[in-house]
């Protein structure tokens, strides 16, 4: 929407926003968000230690535990988007993290309750959930983001509440690497379970922010309360029509591949490094303590100006840079010799560097890649935000997570080290990079569009955004 220049009043309310980038208000709604994340990822942090030290105790299995993984998705897909199309925004997100509640509660009882001959399913049908857990919390947490926050918000604000999530996460870390040895690491699934029942809290809060706030415009309210509608393939079909669409498919699949071979490289370095099952999963929870500390850090400070200041699409090239330098610097430790043999932070040249790149590329993927992904999703429909959205994160996702799963056990039976997959993973980067300034460029030209239109178009989520 065209906005005509701000008044001098506007220019100070602007100016004392301070180091948080806060227009007036926004606070509540921004403290609100903030909570749903914290909710969200502490719980999945708290569980999400258990699924690595599995990973890495099967590492020879990833392959099938990844194509089990998108089988889920595939169809968990379509019922997610069955769901969305029969209910209110309100009645949707509280079912969806409700019943993966449910889902805790009932592996809590499994594992206290089932022979342990059983245990190794319960272990693989977990690491699978977690999985599926992990993306659908995720894209209905921004998918409702995107549904009340303007584009022009979402760039400064994203980033500030995924510090939300960053502070649950080290908390989550925290608790999974500290939990006292007299206490059955299994009594996490019940406080995660409570954690989510707060998310919905929390969502319930929010979306009563929204619709006040869209009372208060004299806008209707109708998105908090209609139907997402349409069908159960109709967010799915949409997204082969639209090229913006496809554009973030191509950037998420060249981003899942490079996630997949960093994953199978570092369970396999880990497997070879560590051998007891409790040294790995504290060593991962450590990883994720730090990666969440730089998150926070850069989160709560320099996100939210970063796109701003140099745009969606140089964002979205940080990472895919950062994967260049650091698949390179794999291939090149386990070809040289000399390199190889020295110890750096007490471990091998080839853990170490993967230990320092992974915490890197983590960060950077929470802190920055994530939330420049999020503000992607702001300029489309309703029913692409929560259903297209949903197959992208879920189906397309899981779809080159498993395709390139397969591909890299591929290349181990060609004969291919570790170090010359990660040298072959080096070109694939560059192409990520140049799809992420593409999609800066329709992005800004969508924002740029949608701007102009005169008068503003009839919107139905318009009214339920928070409009400062």
């Amino acid at each position: 929407m065209t906005q005509s220049p701000p008044h001098n009043s506007d220019v100070k309310n602007v100016n004392r926003s301070g180091i948080l980038n806060l227009r007036p208000g926004e606070g509540r709604a921004v403290a609100w968000s903030i909570c749903f994340s914290f909710c969200i990822l502490c719980s999945y942090y708290m569980l999400k230690p258990l699924r690595e030290a599995i990973g890495a105790a099967d590492a020879d299995d990833l392959d099938w535990l990844w194509t089990g993984t998108f089988i889920a998705m595939l169809i968990a897909a379509p019922i997610y988007s069955a769901v969305a199309s029969r209910l209110s925004r309100r009645q949707f997100v509280p079912l969806i993290y409700r019943f993966f509640a449910v889902n805790m509660l009932l592996f809590f009882a499994a594992i206290m309750l089932l022979p342990t001959a059983t245990h190794i399913w319960i272990d693989r049908t977990f690491y699978i959930w977690l999985s599926v857990f992990n993306l659908f919390a995720i894209t209905s947490f921004w998918g409702f983001m995107a549904d009340v926050w303007r584009n022009d918000q979402a760039k400064r604000l994203f980033g500030l509440i995924a510090v939300g999530g960053t502070v649950g996460a080290i908390i989550g870390s925290l608790i999974a690497a500290r939990i006292p040895v007299s206490i059955s690491v299994f009594y996490l699934f019940i406080a995660a379970a409570a954690l989510i029942e707060l998310a919905v809290w929390c969502m319930l809060a929010l979306d009563r922010v929204a619709v006040n706030r869209a009372v208060a415009n004299d806008k209707a309210p109708v998105a908090a309360t209609q139907p997402i509608g349409g069908t159960i393939f109709t967010g799915i079909a949409i997204v082969f029509r639209s090229p913006y669409l496809i554009a973030i498919c191509a950037y998420l699949l060249l981003y899942t591949a490079m996630s997949t071979v960093l994953y199978f490289e570092q369970s396999h370095i880990v497997r070879a490094a560590i051998e007891d099952r409790a040294e790995r999963t504290e060593l991962f929870a450590t990883i994720y303590l730090i990666v969440n500390i730089l998150t926070l850090l850069t989160q709560a400070f320099l996100t939210g100006r970063i796109i701003r200041h140099i745009g969606v699409g140089w964002t979205l090239t940080l990472i895919p840079l950062l994967c260049i330098a650091g698949f390179t610097a794999l291939g090149i430790a386990q070809h040289s010799p000399n390199l190889a043999d020295h110890s750096i932070f007490g471990m091998s040249a080839m853990l170490a560097i993967l230990v320092v790149f992974q915490i890197l590329r983590m960060a950077g993927n929470y802190a920055i890649g994530k939330p420049a992904r999020e503000v992607l999703f702001t300029l489309i429909t309703r029913e692409q935000k929560y259903k297209s959205k949903a197959f992208i994160d879920t189906a397309v996702y899981r779809g080159g997570d498993v395709s390139f799963a397969w591909a890299f056990s591929g290349l181990q039976v060609l004969g291919l080290s570790l170090g010359a997959i990660a040298l072959t993973t080096v070109p694939l980067a560059a192409v990520w990079l140049g799809v992420g300034l593409l999609l800066g460029r329709m992005h800004n030209h969508r924002a740029s569009r949608q701007s102009e239109i005169e008068p503003p178009a009839p919107d139905a989520d318009a009214g339920n955004r928070i409009i400062a």
